[in-house]
């Protein structure tokens, strides 16, 4: 029974921190539009892409091409002044700066 508990516990704890991401086409649905930044100083929020959707944590994302299975849907401009948060990706994990306002 302990380690049910301990397993449940575990794997609720995978799901808050989780953070699947769906690229919407359409303005209206996204929850956050975003300006990707080619400098980090410039960046909000510093995101690191991962693969495998096990792997998502705050500062992680894992892209899924399903709108049912996303916790945060996002918009992408090519025009800064429209974008509630600017982003940059990086390959370094140290360097992950996530805070959700």
């Amino acid at each position: 029974m302990k380690t049910k508990i301990m397993a449940a516990l575990l794997l609720l704890g995978t799901i808050c921190t989780s953070q699947t991401i769906h690229e919407t086409q359409t303005l209206r649905e996204a929850e956050v539009v975003v300006y990707v930044t080619e400098y980090i100083e410039e960046a909000d929020w510093v995101v690191m892409k991962t693969n495998y959707q096990l792997e998502a944590s705050e500062g992680r994302w894992f892209f899924t091409p399903y709108l049912d299975e996303a916790d945060i849907l996002i918009y992408y401009t090519r025009n800064r002044y429209e974008a509630d948060k600017q982003v940059y990706f990086t390959t370094y994990e140290t360097e992950i700066i996530f805070k959700e306002d």
